[in-house]
């Protein structure tokens, strides 16, 4: 079994909540065009998208998260959403005792590869995979970028295989009594060595990162060393074409 994470946030964070609706309902269509069907979506937000369709396989839990108001509780924000997701798994019953499960946070502007789920099919027992490489997309270009070092520049960027001892019981668990690395990205790798836990690289690019939208973070207030990195994103690495295979792949909407 393979769950995604979808932590949205909140429309009083941004500045146009329709524009952040369609972009996770464009994530939500990419993540459900999975070549596999062994696999669930939980969506965990205060307030569902505009014109969110239900589907058997999306899972959405619906509670009152605080409000963030500076950066360091917008990533605050996301780590209890991703956490409330990982009850929402236990509870679901789709992990179990001796059993186990991978587990993906994906961000909810993002789109992923239709191949992860059967790809990981053939690897039960490997401890996950980080992104080395992903795409970088400007929205409404008809030319998408090739990005090594994917899973330093985007939070959908790792693949983690969790047992049941590393769900919490609670939102009340403390950290060290769950994997809590999985909310984050920078340090997944490092952290999960020193638990004696090994991701390796996923062999094709695993996600779509989109730039120009509100939802890189769960706060409306500006991060300047983001914004410099979207201009060094952009000037740095060679683009290419959109090609069909690339859109259908990732399932990507219309050209903006």
């Amino acid at each position: 079994m393979f769950v995604f994470i979808v932590p949205l946030r909140s429309p009083e964070t941004c500045s146009d909540w329709e524009k952040i609706s369609l972009l996770c309902n464009e994530t939500l269509h990419s993540i459900t065009q999975q070549d596999s069907t062994e696999y669930r979506v939980i969506l965990v937000c205060n307030s569902p998208p505009l014109n969110f369709v239900q589907n058997d396989r999306i899972k959405l839990v619906q509670e009152t998260f605080a409000i963030p108001k500076s950066w360091d509780e917008a990533n605050g924000d996301i780590y209890a959403k991703v956490k409330r997701g990982m009850l929402e798994i236990k509870k679901l019953q789709l992990v179990k005792a001796n059993s186990s499960v991978f587990v993906m946070r994906v961000d909810a502007d993002d789109l992923v590869s239709n191949r992860l789920v059967s790809f990981t099919e053939n690897f039960n027992e490997s401890d996950g995979w980080y992104f080395p490489t992903g795409y970088i997309y400007q929205i409404g270009s008809d030319r998408i970028f090739i990005r090594p070092r994917f899973d330093m520049v985007s939070g959908t960027s790792h693949i983690i295989r969790c047992d049941y001892s590393d769900f919490p019981e609670s939102m009340e668990t403390p950290a060290t009594d769950w994997l809590d690395v999985i909310w984050q990205h920078l340090q997944v790798n490092k952290l999960l060595e020193e638990r004696k836990r090994k991701l390796t690289p996923l062999p094709f690019p695993g996600a779509v990162y989109r730039i120009n939208s509100q939802n890189l973070s769960s706060t409306n207030l500006e991060d300047k060393r983001f914004s410099s990195l979207k201009s060094i994103l952009w000037k740095a690495f060679s683009k290419r074409k959109l090609s069909s295979k690339i859109i259908e792949e990732f399932g990507f909407p219309t050209l903006e």
